[in-house]
């Protein structure tokens, strides 16, 4: 491994670790208050985003670790399904990881707890890659407005990029 990727995989590896301990001093702080129902909430959002990590980290393929490194770093951001026939290219890869840092940081700036993605490619007849971003209503308009850069770079490199809003709970 090569100093460079060693080096983000640390940065990685280290945001990821602040943002767990983040989410746990949170459920923490909500059961010192005496509001063990909003430290739950918590404790699930982040057991979420761990197993849509898993799930990732077992889908996807050598070239497509940015992607993984990106959604390891974006606790606002689940990939809830990555189905790909084909290996992504290096710019999709990269593409996809800059969308998903994207949308991470409007989330975390409006307060969204969760956005999904989901990624999938077929071989044949048509093999563009598809990406469904589904988020708290409200939130889709803002998202759009303000990673229209991340968007347009993806469908530049022949990705779909779609949005959809999820009703509250």
């Amino acid at each position: 491994m090569d100093d460079a990727l060693h080096g983000r995989w640390l940065e990685s590896v280290r945001k990821h670790r602040h943002d767990v301990l983040n989410l746990l001093q949170v459920a923490q702080g909500y059961l010192q208050l005496q509001r063990p129902e909003v430290a739950l909430s918590s404790l699930r959002q982040l057991s979420d985003w761990l197993n849509s990590l898993s799930a990732l980290q077992s889908a996807i393929r050598s070239t497509e670790t940015p992607v993984y490194q990106a959604a390891l770093t974006c606790p606002h951001v689940f990939v809830r399904r990555f189905a790909c026939e084909r290996v992504l290219t290096e710019a999709e890869s990269d593409c996809v990881a800059d969308l998903l840092e994207a949308l991470d940081e409007r989330a975390a700036e409006v307060g969204a707890l969760e956005i999904s993605v989901v990624l999938r490619t077929a071989t044949e007849p048509d093999p563009s890659l598809y990406i469904n971003v589904q988020c708290p209503q409200g939130f889709c308009t803002v998202a759009q407005d303000r990673i229209s850069t991340e968007v347009s770079r993806m469908t530049e490199a022949g990705a779909r990029v779609y949005f959809s809003e999820t009703n509250p709970v």
